[in-house]
């Protein structure tokens, strides 16, 4: 076996309460601090406490060409067996072909050719979940609009209020009055009806021509514009850095009207589904459970919509930029609104999270994970008769 570091590890310093066993002899609080060096792998997204003497040997150990284990375990003073488990997170890289040292391999070389930016590569790689995080249902939301401000008012006791919700300038030089205006027009209507919606309509199907108006409305191609031989940007109805659109379409339809419940991928030059894997509509709603970490109440949706980010896309031309990684996150926040506005004009309820199961998303599409992975969920469907008040959720999220 051979080894090499990889592009990137991070390392950082963690304070931590100890319980002081002299100090509490002596009557005192016995609560005390020590630091830990931890060292983080984008590659596997975990954390792994080292030794100062360990952090040091990853500095006798190249990354730009590979080191037999024996000579590595020389160099560093560490054991192979030590070196060994360093590789299964993520810290150090192997040529070894039994798992899971060939799948690590093939991340770090993709962090390379994709040329993902350090920073942005390790906050892709630690904010992932997997495994169910949390089971919520509709009817623990409902019961928020008696529960709701007793939460907010114990989690006010024990972190203190908020910030400002209407922050103003205590600094200005001067404040100017501006007239109060009453738009009116179908796009301030519309804009005024925009809202999350939690409980959809069993009892009918959602419309293929309304479900064909959201695809071909919020991710089909307007226009194509070839730049350069090879290259080519699009234009939608919502904007992308560099017109290049890295986003894709992933609706799970459960209960839409002539077309079979499964997975699909939209084509949106040709605004076209396309099956990737026939489901009954209990697996759909188990699979947009799923995706959506718990958040049971997104199954009744008549359509969700898997939003998954193809960062090679981006990265092409904004090659390890230090903003690149969120210009592609609000890419998919400009899709979340324009998916809103045009289910309100439907009649249709909406949702939106980025509370995903990083790992369900993954494993569902079959998508890898610093190439193409899930960052937004979407879903409509038509709204029952009595529509739900409840909007807000206090509940943060589990994990």
């Amino acid at each position: 076996m051979r080894v090499r570091r990889p592009e990137r590890v991070f390392f950082f310093v963690e304070e931590r309460d100890v319980v002081d066993l002299g100090a509490l002899l002596a009557g005192e609080t016995g609560i005390g601090t020590e630091d830990r060096l931890l060292a983080a792998s984008p590659l596997t997204g975990r954390e792994e406490p080292v030794t100062p003497e360990e952090a040091a040997a990853f500095l006798r150990i190249p990354a730009g060409r590979w080191t037999r284990l024996g000579d590595a375990a020389r160099r560093t003073g560490l054991s192979r067996e030590r070196l060994e488990e360093l590789a299964r997170h993520g810290l150090l890289v192997t040529d070894s072909d039994e798992p899971p040292y060939p799948e690590l391999r093939a991340r770090a070389e993709r962090l390379a050719d994709d040329a993902w930016e350090p920073y942005a590569a390790l906050y892709q790689g630690m904010s992932r979940w997997e495994g169910e995080i949390e089971r919520r249902t509709l009817d623990q939301l409902e019961g928020l609009a008696d529960d709701g401000r007793r939460w907010f008012s114990e989690h006010r006791d024990a972190f203190g209020p908020p910030p400002p919700h209407l922050p103003e300038r205590a600094d200005a030089v001067e404040r100017i009055p501006l007239p109060r205006p009453v738009p009116e027009g179908p796009l301030f209507d519309l804009l005024a009806r925009r809202r999350t919606d939690r409980d959809f309509d069993r009892s009918r199907p959602l419309g293929l021509a309304e479900l064909s108006t959201v695809l071909r409305t919020v991710y089909g191609a307007r226009e194509t514009l070839e730049a350069a031989p090879g290259v080519v940007l699009v234009r939608k109805t919502s904007p992308s850095g560099g017109a290049l659109h890295p986003i894709e379409a992933y609706p799970l339809l459960r209960d839409v009207e002539g077309v079979a419940p499964g997975l699909y991928h939209y084509a949106a030059g040709a605004h076209a589904l396309e099956l990737l894997e026939a489901l009954s509509p209990g697996e759909v709603e188990d699979r947009v459970e799923a995706i959506a970490a718990g958040q049971a109440y997104f199954r009744s949706a008549h359509a969700a919509v898997v939003l998954a980010a193809r960062f090679g896309r981006t990265f092409w031309k904004y090659r390890r930029h230090r903003k690149v990684y969120r210009v592609v996150l609000l890419d998919a926040g400009h899709l979340s609104q324009t998916f809103y506005l045009t289910c309100a004009e439907l009649g249709l309820g909406a949702f939106f999270t980025s509370a995903l199961n990083d790992g369900a998303a993954e494993e569902a599409l079959g998508l890898d994970r610093f190439r193409e992975a899930a960052i937004g969920l979407s879903g409509c469907g038509p709204l029952p008769r009595r529509r739900s008040t409840f909007e807000a959720e206090p509940f943060e999220p589990g994990g």
